[in-house]
């Protein structure tokens, strides 16, 4: 089928001077913006519409407002207003697509592609109504831009301005792209709460600034063209150029005015300040935050998981830390703590830091605590080995210490900003010591470092003598923790100052606890009722603290030993080796282990030895168990979590749940092989069992044990042993003979057969086989191993499944990630072949390659004078092989191509392969390019003739990059050459937009499907049944043939479940139709289908488990089907799933939202309560989440219902603090509660509160609410809005009414209250309508009197154009449909009514332009949260739960909670409200800038300010010492 361009460019609107060159660039832009569409159209061309018009948009939006409340009026006109908007955004779309269509010659028109994406939008929205209102506003924005393009055809359109018209189209979907994901973001309604929605979304705004600045690109070619006019009528004429300036500088005036936006996303801004001077090395940063990986936070949590409950708490009854904790005078700000390693040192540190994070979570009357820590442990081995560096430390706590609080953020943004640069010792100094702004700051800085070793590096000591220098009135405290021995030397250091607290002479009761702890867990000692065990117990706790030293790695040692053992004697044995020192354990353990394992076990244990100390990456057990299976080809039945716990006691498995040894000192105390060997060939006869002792002792055991006995123990193979002398031991290689070993085993995993084993340790081996290569000094590696490392090398550039293994990747999921590291390692980078060269070029590497034809290659390699194409050749085939000659599916030909094409784009300056050019994009290549990647593969493979299976691959690049119409000439072409190839079949339908002839391709498919058996007994070949058979469904779901739909839909799960994202979008649209049943179904036929596995359900639940919609179609299947039971099935196995796949984030998403849906039975509300806690305790900690953005769900979660449980208990009682402790609780250890806007303390407030004493609640709050002054009083006036929410929370739940009304009226206006310039626009108003005038509505009296005003700081939403700006801009240059220069008369009297016109025409744009602001409508600031959609505006008819605090209801939603009715069990009827009254206009007109509505009174923002401040922070300070320390 031919697809016909659908738009019909207007008469009026053909660009004029529009050649093939500007087509070409046009049509470029447009393919973009049309794979972009396709893109949010899933990828599935048959869902655009081609013949979308207005009236079908603005039907969608009619149904999608369908749930909307009828009964106000009010809300009706907002309806139409809304309607209105969207109408006229789609008529100025229309008019500029239809500009557009001239230069663009794609498969869809630009006006189809925008109008569908218009109702992407709408239906990414459905169900949220109060969001439609700021869409429209949205909408409006970007046709304010689009419109005035219309006016300048009509004066005849040059190329360039149509170029800038396709550039405006292209913005405009990516603004629509960008709504459509906020609607799928979890946080979506937290951001409408927030004010961070649409027009103040960094993406957004971002490409509104591109659309600003096309609109100033546009204004200048404007004016070009019209002094091009101008000079053209009236040669060499003065005035006219004087004219065509004045213009110019008019217009300037006028685009800087229009387009003089306010700062915004100044976080954002000073943080990638911040990151850009502290300069994180690349390894350091999250791939996709782009910011420093948080690694410091899992240290600490590791350390927190394994702490036992109470141990640690002596230290703060020390004075010596009680005097540097307050900061008390004449002490050092440095505090160390000291001991042996094992002494407990970490444990004791998270214990400290854990206390510092929690001083501000109940009561505090002192300043904010700010902590930074820092653990010597990296997140990989290589920061191990550089801990001692101090470069990464300092950046590090200044990082986290930027993070915690706002203030400081801003403070070190400046000093960045100013310096540009800082070298690393510079770093703390400028940004902490010697930082001037701590001094107006309310906050101690608490920095905290554990680990340090023996040697202490120069640039550590240089801070601990400045931070020994530091002011005594400057609030900067540090702790150090580390070996005796560090201290020590720290002692002798000029200039360095500190107190000690050895921590062995103090920890006696942690080493107690600890014992008890681990006693608790053995057997035979855990039953205190059995008589003998409690003396036992106690006689092995006092044994072990007498004779250990405290050191805790002694303890568990012995503590192990005693675990496997039944008699007190034997244990009594054990306790008399107790008081060894470490490392004479550790021999004794390593001695034991050469004498009782087999040398196989022994073998086992060298090999970990050898990943632990030289893997590039830290193993856990199942991959340790792959690696140990790889050398000995056998299979142990027992786990090797069980071996190293019973046999193995060198190694533990950390809390990382990583195998490391037991203790630092071990790999020490391991001999090198060289050692091993030369003792073993000792002449040292006395050291060796002699051939005399031998007999005597088999004379001895064949005197007294029978002959049975004697053969069953196997004493002569023993004997022999020992006469040879030789025997496995325990030992480690030298640095070259073990990374010679680990290259090995990375190339026999990439170049012998492929297994479940191998397949585990295959990244890895991917990864890092060029790292142990270059790790090799060739000089001093072993001959033998080398020359075993030349014919697996070889392999892998000369075997076609060696090099499969390396470069391809049979799974989808991992074919691009694989991709893209193949490329960068071997084309980006030359190291791949210049190790390879290395290798090749040592004889006794090539030693044993014996066949010519390999010799000769790598002779060819080696000689070659491109040795990068010689090498890398053998790739390149491979991948067009999988690309053109196997059936491959999209991700994998993609993957393919994509290294072809890089792989020629590389070498194009160097050969022939690609004639001319220049490198271009990989990602949007041209179809040119792609035809020469096609015709120079065809070369490479020998391939005369094209047949069909060559045109289909073809054919799905083709359609992957937007060539649709090519793509289903390809497949013709295929179906010609072979009409049976049914997937050049399945690629034509995917290619159409018919849905007719689709669904006619499809259904022959699936018949012939069904009859062939060749077809049907092949598993790739079901996964291509499942995708055939769920298109089919999506086809006929497009025609609305829902039953036929849903029966494809279910045959396909039933054919074969290939993941959860189908699913999802099945139950989606099953739910936009209301079938409830047909998901129940689905659901079952996931579980059931096609093997019965009910673990294909269960993995669609963890994989898909953030996708908050998958748990809001679960929900409300089960109320309509009355089905929870089915609902908790779901819900307990994917939890099941996700404990055992340790896939934290979306373990804390099943059991956060599976809570929710138990909750809704209020007989399970114990079970969600456990539900929220193992999320907040259990997962929360251990995910890759934001927990400032998730917490404040979790805590409207459970503080209501503890606070509801602390006031049922008697006052002071132990149920009642229990609950109350629990709310204190809810604040994690590693998350600051400045940056949380809303802290669970805030229950503890309203709690006592409620039960009088209203002092207590204060003290509580006072805290948040020195923060949120601070803010308001830091000059920047864009967070202010924030520091308005956190005064609302604090003031709902004291019952403040009059401070909580002010505080919700200035958050609803946010950003409004900034200072103007001068007296006069001080008393600016908020009404829009009495804002000062635009600075450009100056007269312009005569000529050359122009001048550029100073820039208004009037908020932007107030300066917006509107199309009517358009018009009259459009005016000057258009009258009648000619250029208004037509109408000027040579004669000096007709140019100055001409320059008269002019300036009237300006003059009529500004008046537009100040009318234009009067009628913007506010963005959305609160939403209703019973979920009805309802969003306010303006602070108007709210009702604000006191209990709940952070939860409000509009009226209907509020009258249905009261009176029983609403469907959710959110809040209590029976709570406590404060209700906001509606919205009075008319006094909000008379509320001067910078002032606050506070009560019956307007009374200034400072004013306000220092009433907050005396009625929360200054409650307990005498009157007459009242603010003094008050920052504003």
């Amino acid at each position: 089928m031919t697809v016909q361009h659908v738009s019909t460019p207007a008469s009026n609107s053909t660009p004029t001077s529009l050649d093939a060159a500007a087509n070409k660039e046009i049509s470029a832009i447009w393919a973009q913006v049309q794979a972009r569409v396709i893109q949010l159209a899933g990828g599935d061309t048959k869902k655009i519409k081609t013949n979308l018009s207005i009236d079908g948009v603005l039907a969608r939006l009619d149904q999608a407002q369908e749930s909307r409340e009828e009964s106000s009026s009010s809300k009706a006109k907002v309806y139409n207003t809304i309607r209105a908007t969207f109408n006229t955004t789609l008529q100025v779309v229309q008019t500029v697509g239809e500009i557009v269509s001239q230069g663009a010659s794609e498969v869809f028109g630009p006006t189809d592609l925008c109008f569908n994406v218009i109702s992407y939008v709408i239906s990414a929205w459905q169900g949220y109504q109060g969001v439609f209102e700021s869409l429209a506003d949205l909408l409006d924005r970007c046709a304010q831009y689009l419109s005035r393009l219309e006016y300048y055809v009509r004066g005849g359109m040059d190329a360039k301005l149509t170029k800038v018209a396709c550039q405006h189209l292209q913005l405009f979907v990516e603004v629509c792209d960008r709504t459509i994901e906020l609607s799928r973001s979890k946080r979506k309604k937290l951001r409408v709460f927030t004010k961070i929605l649409f027009l103040d979304d960094n993406d957004i705004d971002d490409l509104l600034q591109k659309m600003a600045s096309l609109v100033d690109q546009e204004g200048r070619l404007v004016t070009a063209q019209m002094f091009n006019f101008v000079s053209e009528a009236v040669n060499n004429t003065q005035k006219n150029l004087a004219i065509s300036y004045e213009m110019d500088e008019k217009i300037d005036i006028l685009m800087e005015d229009r387009f003089d936006q306010r700062k915004e996303h100044e976080i954002k801004r000073r943080r990638d300040i911040v990151l850009k001077t502290l300069a994180f090395e690349e390894n350091k940063l999250d791939p996709v935050k782009k910011e420093p990986d948080p690694y410091w936070h899992r240290n600490y949590h590791n350390y927190r998981k394994s702490v036992v409950p109470g141990t640690g708490q002596w230290i703060f009854d020390d004075p010596r830390y009680s005097a540097w904790e307050s900061n008390r005078k004449g002490r050092s700000p440095i505090l160390a703590i000291k001991g042996v390693e094992g002494s407990g040192k970490s444990y004791l540190t998270s214990t400290i830091i854990r206390s510092l994070r929690n001083r501000s979570a109940a009561e505090d009357s002192g300043s904010r605590t700010l902590v930074a820590f820092y653990f010597l442990e990296g997140e990989s081995k290589e920061e191990v080995r550089k801990a001692n560096h101090f470069n990464v430390i300092a950046k590090s706590i200044i990082w986290q210490l930027v993070q915690s609080d706002a203030s400081y953020l801003k403070s070190v943004a400046s000093i960045c900003e100013k310096t540009k640069d800082l070298d690393p010792d510079e770093i703390l100094s400028q940004l902490l010591f010697d930082n001037n702004d701590l001094d107006r700051m309310d906050a101690t800085f608490f920095i905290i470092i554990d680990g340090l070793g023996d040697v202490i590096g120069d640039g550590f000591v240089r801070f601990l003598q400045k931070a020994s220098k530091l002011w005594k009135d400057r609030h900067i405290r540090i702790l150090l923790n580390g070996h005796t021995r560090a201290f020590e030397q720290l002692a002798t250091v000029k200039g360095v100052f500190f107190q000690s607290i050895p921590i062995s002479a103090r920890n006696r009761s942690d080493v107690e606890l600890f014992i008890e702890s681990r006693m608790n867990s053995i057997d035979a000692l855990k039953d205190t009722a059995r008589m003998g065990v409690p003396a036992l117990r106690k006689k092995i706790c006092d044994t072990l603290c007498q004779r250990t030293a405290g050191d805790f790695f002694r303890i568990n040692t012995v503590l192990k030993r005693i675990s496997s053992l039944d008699y007190v004697n034997d244990i009594d044995r054990v306790l008399a080796d107790a008081g060894k020192e470490r490392s004479q354990q550790i021999l004794a353990d390593i001695d034991k282990l050469n004498n009782t394992r087999t040398p196989k076990e022994l073998s086992e244990i060298n090999e970990i030895i050898l990943w632990i100390l030289h893997g590039r990456e830290w193993f856990k057990p199942y991959q340790m168990a792959s690696v140990l299976y790889l050398k000995s080809g056998e299979l142990s039945l027992l786990p090797l979590e069980s071996k190293l716990s019973l046999k193995y006691h060198l190694f533990d498995i950390d809390t990382d749940g990583d195998i490391d040894f037991s203790s630092y000192e071990i790999p020490e105390l391991i001999p090198e092989k060289s050692q091993v060997i030369q003792e073993d060939s000792s002449p040292d006869t006395s050291a060796r069992v002699q051939p005399n002792e031998v007999s005597i002792v088999r004379h001895f055991l064949r005197t007294v044990c029978p002959p049975e006995v004697y053969g069953k123990f196997d004493f002569e193979t023993f004997f022999e042993q020992k006469l040879s002398g030789k025997r496995c031991r325990i030992y480690r290689d030298d640095k070259d003979a073990s990374e010679i070993k680990m290259a090995l085993t990375c190339l026999r995993i990439l170049t012998e057969e492929r297994d479940e084993r191998s397949e585990i340790l295959r990244p890895y081996a991917i990864s890092y086989v060029l790292q142990h290569l270059s790790s090799v000094d060739l000089a001093f590696a072993d001959r033998e191993l080398k020359s075993a490392v030349g014919p697996r090398l070889l392999k892998l550039f000369t075997e076609d499944t060696a090099t499969d293994a390396l470069v391809w990747a049979d799974d989808a999921t991992k074919a691009v990630p694989l991709g893209t590291q193949i490329r960068t390692t071997w084309l980006d980078s030359d190291v791949g072949v210049e190790q390879v060269l290395r290798w090749f070029g040592d004889s006794a590497v090539i030693s044993e390659i014996s066949n010519l034809k390999d010799r000769d290659w790598i002779s060819e390699l080696m000689t070659s004078p491109d040795p990068k194409k010689v090498l890398l050749l053998p790739f390149a085939k491979r991948m067009a092989v999988h690309w053109l000659r196997c059936p491959s599916m999209r991700p994998f030909a993609r993957n393919a191509f994509f290294f072809l094409f890089d792989f020629l784009d590389k070498l194009e300056g160097s050969n022939e392969y690609l004639a001319g050019g220049t490198s271009v994009d990989l990602m949007a290549p041209s179809l040119d390019r792609i035809h020469e990647v096609e015709e120079w593969s065809q070369r490479l493979l020998e391939i005369e003739e094209k047949d069909s299976l060559w045109e289909v691959q073809v054919a799905i690049i083709l359609e992957s990059f937007s060539f649709a119409s090519e793509s289903q000439a390809r497949c013709r072409r295929a179906l010609e050459l072979d009409p049976q190839n049914w997937r050049a079949s399945y690629y034509l339908a995917n290619a159409t937009t018919s849905n007719s002839e689709a669904i006619q391709i499809l259904e022959a498919i699936v018949k012939r499907f069904e009859t062939d058996n060749d077809l049907i007994g092949k598993l790739r070949l079901q996964e291509s049944l499942t995708e055939i058979l769920f298109d089919l469904g999506q086809r006929y779901w497009g025609v609305g043939q829902f039953d036929r739909a849903i029966h494809f839909h279910t045959r396909s799960f039933k054919a074969h479940y290939t993941g959860g994202d189908r699913a999802l979008v099945i139950m989606e649209q099953y739910r936009s139709q209301q079938r409830w049943l047909d998901i129940v179904n689905l659901l079952n036929t996931i579980q059931k289908e096609p093997t019965g596995d009910p673990q294909n359900l269960a993995d669609m639940m963890v994989n898909l488990a953030a996708h908050e919609s998958l748990h809001e179609i679960l929900l409300q299947t089960a109320i309509e089907t009355k089905q929870f039971d089915f609902l908790e099935r779901i819900y307990e196995s994917a939890i099941n799933t996700a404990v055992k796949r340790q896939v934290c984030t979306s373990l804390y998403y099943l059991r956060y939202y599976y809570a929710n849906a138990v909750y809704q039975q209020p007989e399970n509300e114990e079970r969600a309560i456990g539900l929220w806690e193992l999320a907040l305790k259990d997962d929360l900690p251990r995910t890759v989440l934001e927990v400032e953005n998730i917490l404040p769900d979790l805590t409207r979660k459970l503080a209501p219902l503890y606070l509801r449980r602390a006031r049922a208990a008697e006052r002071d009682s132990d149920v009642a603090r229990s609950y109350l402790e629990r709310i204190s609780s809810i604040l994690p250890d590693e998350t600051s509660e400045n940056n949380i806007v809303f802290p669970a303390k805030l229950y503890l407030a309203r709690y006592y509160h409620v039960q009088g004493d209203k002092l207590r609640a204060k003290q509580i709050a006072r805290s948040v609410v020195k923060m949120a002054l601070e803010i308001l009083s830091d000059g920047d006036y864009d967070n202010d809005y924030l520091a308005y929410w956190r005064l609302l929370l604090v003031f709902l739940p004291l019952e403040d009414d009059k401070n909580a009304c002010a505080a919700v009226v200035m958050a609803g206006l946010g950003g409004d209250q900034e200072p103007e310039d001068s007296p006069e626009e001080q008393r600016t108003v908020f009404d829009s309508s009495k804002r000062t005038t635009s600075p450009t509505s100056m007269p312009i009296t005569r000529e050359g009197d122009v001048q550029k005003p100073t820039k208004t700081t009037e908020p932007r939403k107030h300066r917006r154009s509107t199309r009517r700006d358009t018009e009259a801009l459009n005016r000057k240059y258009n009258t009648t449909g000619k250029s208004s220069i037509d109408n000027y008369s040579s004669t000096k009297k007709e140019n100055q009514q001409q320059q008269q016109q002019l300036q009237q025409q300006l003059q009529e744009l500004q008046e537009e332009q100040q009318k234009a602001s009067h009628s913007h409508s506010r963005p959305i600031f609160a939403v209703c949260d019973a979920n009805c959609g309802y969003g306010w505006t303006t602070a108007s008819e709210m009702w604000w739960c006191r209990d709940c605090i952070n939860l409000t209801f509009d009226r209907d939603c509020y009258e249905r909670l009261k009176n029983g009715t609403l469907q959710m069990n959110i809040c209590d009827r029976g709570h406590d409200f404060l209700y906001i009254p509606k919205w009075d206009t008319e006094k909000m007109k008379k509320v001067p800038g910078l002032c606050v509505p506070y009560g019956d009174r307007i009374i200034s923002l400072d004013q306000w300010k220092r009433e907050i401040w005396r009625e929360y922070v200054e409650i307990d300070v005498p009157v007459g010492r009242r603010m003094s320390r008050c920052f504003f």
